[in-house]
C-alpha cells in the first residue's frame, strides 16, 4: 500500500476520472459514475515512477507542475566563470538561437560541456535522488533577433513509462519576456505518452501550439544563476531576444542512475507507422551532429525494440479534454479511499476484485 493506493496488474480507466498506466496501475481516483477496465497505453504515475528530488517540498511541486525553481542555484562567481568560459563558435551564426552541441568542432563542444558539467553536476546531485549526468550545453540567443524557440517537449532520454529525466535550465543573465525567458505549460508532462527524437517524429501538439501558447503558457522570469528544473516531457518555450544584449543560458540533462539512455528514431518512410528504439552510450548526444548531421539512421547503436505509432495530431477539443483530466494536481487525484477502490472491484466481479485486492497485501 502507498498513500491509500495499491498496485494491480490491470489498466484502469475512469470515464470521468483518472487515466492510465501500463503493466501496473495504481487506482488513484474514484467517482460514482460508470467505470471500466481496458488495456491501453502508458501514463506517468508519480506513484510508480522514480522519485526525483530528495526534498519532499520540491518533489510535491514537481509532481504537481512538472517543474521547480531553485533560486541562486549558481552564485555570482560561478555565473561569471561560465560566462568567461563561453566563446563563440567559428563561422557566422546569423543571429539565431544556437546550442553549443550543434556545432561540428568536437573539441569546442567538449570544452564547454565540461565547463557546465563541473559546476552543475555536484549541485544537481545534492538535489536529486540517485541521478547521473547525461549531457550539457550552452543555449545562446543573440540580440535583436527573431529567435524564439517554439513550444516543444525535449527528446526522450529514458523510457518515460518508468523514469523521469530532468533538465536544469540556468540563465547566466536576468531573463524576462523581452530577452528569451522560459515559459512552461504546467502539468503538461502528464498529458499523454509521447515519443520524441530525430527530424521525422511529428509532435502530437503541432496543430494546437498557437492555442496552447495563447491560453496555457506561464512565464518563469529568472535572475542570473536561478535554475528551473523540469521534466523533459514538459511543454516549454523561450521567447525571442529583442533586447540589445546576448542572452546566455546553460542546460544540463540528468537521468536516473538505473535508467539506460535511449533514442527514438523514425525514418521518413515509417512516419506514422513505427518508431525504432535504440540504446545509446553517454557520448551519443555530444557527437550527434557529427555522426548524424541530417538525422541519419543510428546504425552504430543497438536497436532494442520498435513501437507501433500512428501520427494523429490533437485537436483543440482533445487537448482541452486531456488537460482538464490529466493535468489535475496529484492531491486531487489522491482523494480515494481503499474501501472505495475495493467496492469498485466488487462491482466488476467479486472473485476478480477480491483476488486483485488480496494480492496487493
Amino acid at each position: 500500500m502507498v498513500n491509500g493506493c495499491f498496485r494491480v496488474a490491470w489498466t484502469v480507466r475512469l470515464r470521468n476520472g483518472a487515466w492510465i498506466m501500463q503493466n501496473y496501475c495504481e487506482v488513484k481516483l474514484f467517482t460514482k459514475n460508470s467505470l471500466y477496465l481496458q488495456r491501453t497505453g502508458n501514463f506517468k504515475s508519480s506513484q510508480l515512477m522514480n522519485r526525483v528530488f530528495c526534498d519532499d517540498l520540491l518533489q510535491r511541486q514537481f509532481e504537481t507542475d512538472g517543474y521547480v525553481v531553485v533560486p541562486q542555484f549558481l552564485n555570482a562567481a560561478e555565473v561569471q566563470n561560465l560566462l568567461t568560459a563561453y566563446h563563440k563558435p567559428d563561422g557566422n551564426i546569423n543571429g539565431k538561437f544556437h546550442r553549443t552541441l550543434q556545432f561540428q568542432s568536437v573539441a569546442y563542444k567538449k570544452d564547454l560541456s565540461i565547463a557546465v558539467k563541473e559546476l552543475v553536476t555536484p549541485k544537481a546531485l545534492n538535489l536529486l535522488q540517485d541521478y547521473r549526468y547525461l549531457l550539457s550545453s550552452f543555449m545562446v540567443k543573440e540580440p535583436e533577433a527573431d529567435n524564439a524557440f517554439e513550444l516543444h517537449q525535449n527528446w526522450n532520454f529514458v523510457e518515460e513509462d518508468k523514469y523521469h529525466s530532468v533538465v536544469f535550465w540556468v540563465p547566466l543573465v536576468d531573463t524576462d519576456a523581452k530577452n528569451g525567458a522560459m515559459y512552461v505549460v504546467k502539468g503538461s508532462n502528464r498529458l499523454l505518452p509521447t515519443y520524441r527524437g530525430g527530424p521525422n517524429i511529428p509532435s502530437v501538439f503541432e496543430a494546437v501550439i498557437p492555442y496552447i501558447k495563447e491560453h496555457y503558457l506561464t512565464i518563469i522570469p529568472l535572475k542570473a544563476g536561478d535554475a528551473i528544473i523540469f521534466d523533459d516531457a514538459l511543454l516549454h518555450y523561450t521567447s525571442s531576444n529583442q533586447s540589445s544584449n546576448t542572452r546566455y543560458a546553460i542546460a544540463q540533462v540528468m537521468i536516473p542512475r538505473v535508467a539506460r539512455p535511449i533514442h527514438y528514431y523514425q525514418s521518413a518512410e515509417n512516419t506514422g507507422k513505427k518508431i525504432e528504439v535504440f540504446e545509446i552510450d553517454d557520448d551519443f548526444y555530444l557527437y550527434y551532429y557529427n555522426r548524424y548531421p541530417l538525422g541519419d539512421y543510428p546504425a552504430d547503436c543497438r536497436q532494442i525494440g520498435t513501437i507501433p505509432c500512428s501520427s494523429k495530431p490533437l485537436t483543440i477539443n482533445q487537448f482541452e479534454s486531456l488537460y482538464h483530466k490529466t493535468a489535475l494536481t496529484p492531491e486531487k487525484q489522491r482523494s480515494v479511499s481503499v474501501t472505495d477502490v475495493k467496492r469498485f472491484f466488487v462491482k466488476v466481479g467479486q472473485k476478480i476484485g477480491n483476488a486483485i485486492f488480496n494480492s496487493a497485501h
